[in-house]
């Protein structure tokens, strides 16, 4: 055999070897996670809602749960013409296919109440390269900065996803409370 026929059998063998490792890092639980804030932050609902298994569900930060890939597609949809963004994700936790990490959320109405950015906590369940689970909260010190603005005379009318702000600090308090309490 020729020594440039040999080469390209080890190369084609290389790249064998190589491509279960790189379908591997793709749908690794982290990986799929900073597709998803990546695809958020560029406004992309289709992007964002391809992640999703087909039977995932999502429970918001005010305990909401949304299920099924229309019903995920519609929640996006919400989310990013909310005008939500945020800071770049802090270090990710990865405990085998589950998924936390926390960011800044800037939105419409944190903007409008002057609490922006508003910590969020959020947890993903990732299986075969699709979110199955994901759900968020945000911790007591942030919901009691955001009840605090509530009480200001300027934040009268403001609706928080439909709600009033003191409707939105309850369910938000009793999703926190709910999250924490369950054992990790």
């Amino acid at each position: 055999m020729t020594t440039n026929f040999m080469r390209a059998i080890f190369a084609l063998s290389l790249v064998a070897a190589l491509l279960p490792r790189v379908e591997a890092q793709e749908n690794d639980p982290l990986s799929v996670i900073q597709r998803l804030n990546a695809a958020v932050k560029a406004g992309d609902v289709d992007a964002t809602v391809a992640l999703f298994a087909d039977d995932a569900v999502i429970v918001n930060t005010r305990g909401k749960r949304t299920e099924g890939k229309s019903a995920i597609r519609a929640f996006w949809s919400s989310t990013i013409s909310e005008g939500a963004s945020g800071t770049p994700p802090t270090t990710a936790t990865v405990a085998g296919d589950k998924v936390s990490w926390s960011k800044g959320v800037t939105n419409n109405f944190y903007l409008q109440l002057g609490v922006a950015p508003v910590t969020h906590v959020s947890e993903a369940t990732v299986r075969d390269g699709k979110i199955t689970r994901y759900a968020g909260y945000i911790l007591h010190p942030e919901i009691n900065r955001i009840e605090k603005a509530c009480a200001a005379p300027q934040a009268a009318g403001i609706l928080l996803f439909g709600s009033s702000c003191a409707s939105y600090v309850q369910a938000a308090r009793a999703n926190t409370d709910a999250t924490l309490a369950v054992p990790r």
